[in-house]
């Protein structure tokens, strides 16, 4: 015969359940943004640049880059099949207390990329501009500092990002063909 402490009542079996899913704080920095963002939307945007007229220029330096990891250390789904369009390509930036996360997504035709990315910092606004060949485009950030630009071809590109009182450009960026 089973003593009644050797099995938890039902009362207990509910509490150990709720225990076991309450979930963990987000880290501060994450709050810290959240909470920034709600606050930007109830103020004017942020001026271009500081009353001297200059721009900080911040130097990026490459953390992070999917095309150097091998295929087995990421994992076979990671890698493109055999035949297949190129794989996308993650890179990821750190600037000054920002750090860039960059995305290279290939298009179905073969020659196009989606070129994306978010500014990861204490920037709510900015833009990014992006140079391949003798073509320009500009995007503004969204509220979580995203930008993207679709349809851009093959080639050699540059991206360069500005925010209220800085700017930065990144290192060329080959999108194969």
């Amino acid at each position: 015969m089973t003593k009644p402490t050797d099995h938890p009542d039902d009362a207990a079996l509910a509490r150990m359940l709720q225990r076991s899913r309450s979930l963990l704080d987000a880290p501060e920095p994450v709050i810290q943004r959240a909470i920034d963002i709600f606050q930007a939307r109830g103020r004017s945007p942020a001026p271009a640049a500081p009353a001297t007229g200059g721009l900080r220029r911040l130097v990026a330096m490459l953390g992070f880059d999917s095309a150097s990891v091998a295929p087995l250390a990421a994992g076979l789904r990671s890698a493109a099949a055999p035949g297949a369009a190129r794989a996308p390509r993650q890179l990821l930036y750190t600037a000054e207390g920002r750090d860039v996360d960059l995305r290279l997504v290939p298009q179905p035709d073969g020659r196009h990329w989606s070129v994306s990315g978010q500014v990861l910092g204490p920037d709510l606004r900015g833009r990014a501009e992006l140079r391949c060949g003798g073509t320009v485009r500009e995007a503004a950030w969204d509220e979580m500092a995203e930008f993207r630009f679709d349809s851009v071809p093959a080639g050699p590109c540059t991206l360069r990002l500005q925010g209220a009182d800085w700017e930065v450009e990144l290192p060329p960026i080959e999108l194969p063909g």
